[in-house]
């Protein structure tokens, strides 16, 4: 009769371990992307409550190299701010995304011609 527990508390534990493995994910994912923004936003929201300004990243490029603040905004200046940012890094997006869809043509164009030349030496 022991012998019978013994048995299904191991098949348990094999089930209860398999069963682990994506929740042990999840709870990776949700510790190693999601807990840092939002202590980020807390951070952020500490902030704006302590000092009435808003924390606003600006980059600036010196001498071909790129140095990052972070500025402490009134809400409207860093309304402005994100404003005039966010057309910039639109266009730049903008820009990314042509290049990839020139590279997505350009490798179906020359997948197509292989593909060509090897049903036409094939024949």
């Amino acid at each position: 009769m022991e012998d019978a527990r013994d048995q299904a508390a191991e098949v348990l534990s094999f089930l209860y371990n398999i069963i682990a493995i994506p929740y042990n994910v999840l709870a990776g994912f949700v510790v190693g992307s999601i807990v840092p923004v939002g202590v980020m936003a807390a951070i952020a929201g500490g902030i704006r409550l302590l000092t009435g300004k808003m924390p606003y990243l600006t980059a600036t490029d010196i001498e071909d190299e790129r140095k990052v603040c972070i500025s402490l905004m009134t809400p409207e200046g860093a309304r402005d701010a994100f404003a005039r940012d966010k057309e910039q890094i639109g266009g730049q997006i903008e820009h990314m995304r042509a290049e990839i869809q020139a590279i997505i043509e350009q490798s179906r164009a020359e997948a197509s011609q292989a593909a060509i030349e090897e049903t036409g030496s094939g024949a």
